[in-house]
């Protein structure tokens, strides 16, 4: 029996419930489409997080570039090591020639320090031989010549030839002579003084007069320096061998601007002007056998003028002062 509170009495059918109509949806409004450009197509269709290719190619050469210096900076400090190393540097000096102790002391002198403020001076692979070598010359003026090769890898051979005296360089005019004479080459280079006792007995070397290109100072040794109008010395000593050949003893030379003065034992003056060796030769070779040279009977010769001689004798120097010409045989 059904009660009065039960809502849904037993046995009575059950309500069937209304069906839920459907809700009407709303249709979503139509937008416009925009279609994108070629540009951003390309743009949209690569990944966001790849890296440009250009940079990449960027990165990448200074990758290189990083590992290149590097690189480069090992092997520098690796050959910077070596170098300075005791056994890769000259550590003694043998030498032959002239002046051999003072040249050993004055090549480690000289090799001392750096090159470049990176490279030892004294290094075997790296010696500085052409200024060494300069450096020897300017030092030794008695020096000619330089060989310098290493022996092994601490040692440095030097050989040195000595320069040949042609003629003694005794001042700057026959008028004003040095105290000594000194030792010259046939290019005009002064390089050794001669002993006193050596200049005194000697008779046989030609003493040249002739100023110098650079004039010294007093108390400055001419060591080193050069005769002026250095051309001019082949000629004169060309001109010398060929006045002995003439039987004229010439001992002493004075090189005056051009002209060129030669003495013989006796006093006698033969004068020409520098540069007309041959004619003055020529001139010589024509008037010699008809005068006595080396009597002392002449007071000078004189080859300066073309196709004629002049000579005076001593006799007729308180006399007379014209010159008597003598016309060479044709």
């Amino acid at each position: 029996m059904p009660k009065s509170w039960d809502i849904n009495p037993a046995g009575a059918p059950a309500r069937r419930s209304a069906p839920s109509r459907p809700q009407p949806v709303a249709a979503p409004r139509s937008v416009a489409r925009q279609v994108p450009t070629r540009r951003e197509s390309v743009r949209a269709s690569a990944p966001p997080s790849r890296t440009p290719l250009k940079k990449q190619r960027q990165l990448k050469r200074r990758r290189v570039f990083v590992i290149f210096l590097l690189l480069a900076l090992a092997i520098f400090v690796l050959v910077e090591v070596i170098l300075w190393q005791s056994f890769l540097r000259v550590q003694s000096v043998k030498t032959e020639g002239p002046n051999a102790n003072e040249l050993s002391a004055f090549v480690l002198q000289d090799l001392s320090g750096t090159r470049y403020m990176l490279v030892p001076k004294n290094s075997i692979f790296f010696l500085p031989e052409a200024t060494l070598r300069a450096h020897i010359l300017a030092k030794f003026p008695n020096v000619e010549a330089v060989s310098i090769s290493p022996e092994g890898l601490t040692t440095l051979a030097v050989t040195t030839t000595e320069r040949s005296a042609v003629f003694w360089w005794c001042g700057a005019s026959k008028d004003a002579p040095e105290l000594s004479c000194y030792e010259t080459d046939s290019q005009g280079l002064i390089f050794s003084e001669v002993p006193l006792d050596v200049g005194v007995a000697s008779t046989s070397m030609l003493k040249f007069y002739a100023p110098l290109t650079t004039p010294l100072a007093p108390g400055i040794s001419p060591r080193g320096s050069i005769l002026k109008n250095p051309t001019y010395l082949t000629g004169v000593l060309q001109f010398v061998k060929a006045m002995k050949a003439l039987n004229a003893n010439v001992t002493v030379v004075d090189l005056r601007a051009d002209e060129v003065d030669l003495y013989t034992p006796a006093g006698t003056r033969i004068t020409y002007v520098a540069g007309r060796e041959q004619q003055a030769v020529t001139l010589a070779a024509s008037a010699f056998p008809s005068l006595s040279l080396n009597n002392g009977s002449l007071q000078y010769v004189d080859l300066r003028f073309e196709g004629k001689v002049f000579f005076k004798k001593k006799e007729d120097a308180a006399a007379t002062s014209t010159a008597k010409p003598v016309q060479p045989a044709q």
